[in-house]
């Protein structure tokens, strides 16, 4: 049987304030900025405390603030959120699925499915398969410089013929370490803004599996069967769109969460 080695951090750990949370109450003032804190080992650091540690050990937060959805692109991307299997054929006519139980029973014998994975998903061909390797570089980049052993992901293509990542990620806020659950799906136009979208992650959206307490804004719930996703950062263009950022994005949306749990405050609200 094959084991799994992690190699364990060259940094040693960072001890939590003796007062726990201290940094998160010290985020929560105006006056402290969230990009005056790194992540070393999986753990929040104030830059200061960490200007001996390695830049390959080393994630600076996104400056660019999480996003915070208005009720107009949430219905917009309601919308956007209806897929080609949502159809079916009958007699060469594309019909929507909620109809089919209106149609008379002889035509009920003559629906066609659509097929589920995409006439061509963006990982086949040449392109394709050069892209995939370069997401899973992605990954495997990230894993390196976040230094935690815990932190570990599975990608697999899903029946639908979506590239799905599984992840945990190991995160210490100086309140004590939790793992965050996270899925990470790929749209089948990926890489891409999604038209319109240049905050929400684009083709790359990443749901949290662990559970969310409501009242926290950053999310957006229209994305795969309905579920709610990560709001990221801005980005400007399709080649900002891969796993290495969208993991920085959730770096920061996870501090701002924390804050938010703590104090009750949205740090990144009113910013853009």
């Amino acid at each position: 049987m094959n084991k799994t080695t992690f190699n364990l951090p060259r940094q040693p750990l960072f001890s939590p304030d003796s007062d726990s949370g201290k940094e998160l109450d010290r985020l929560s003032d105006e006056a402290t900025k969230v990009t005056d804190y790194v992540v070393v080992n999986g753990q929040l650091v104030p830059k200061h405390q960490a200007t001996n540690t390695p830049n390959s050990q080393k994630i600076d937060m996104p400056e660019k603030p999480v996003y915070l959805p208005n009720e107009n692109e949430l219905d917009r991307l309601s919308n956007e959120a209806t897929k080609v299997t949502d159809y079916v054929v009958v007699n060469g006519q594309l019909v929507p699925k909620t109809e089919v139980s209106n149609l008379p029973p002889a035509q009920k014998d003559q629906v066609i499915d659509m097929p589920k994975k995409p006439v061509y998903a963006w990982y086949d061909g040449q392109r394709g398969r050069a892209l995939y390797a370069f997401e899973m570089q992605c990954l495997e980049n990230f894993r390196k410089k976040y230094n935690n052993p815990a932190f570990n992901y599975k990608a697999q293509i899903r029946s639908d013929g979506k590239l799905e990542v599984i992840i945990a990620l190991p995160f210490n806020p100086g309140t004590g370490w939790e793992i965050w659950k996270l899925q990470m799906l790929y749209d089948d136009n990926h890489p891409t803004r999604n038209r319109e979208d240049t905050v929400f992650g684009g083709s790359i959206k990443v749901y949290p599996i662990s559970p969310i307490p409501t009242g926290f804004h950053h999310l957006v719930g229209s994305g795969d069967n309905g579920r709610s996703f990560v709001c990221q950062t801005k980005q400007q263009d399709a080649e900002e769109v891969n796993a290495y950022a969208a993991l920085e994005n959730v770096i920061r949306w996870i501090t701002v969460y924390y804050v938010w749990k703590r104090t009750g405050k949205d740090i990144d609200a009113g910013k853009s």
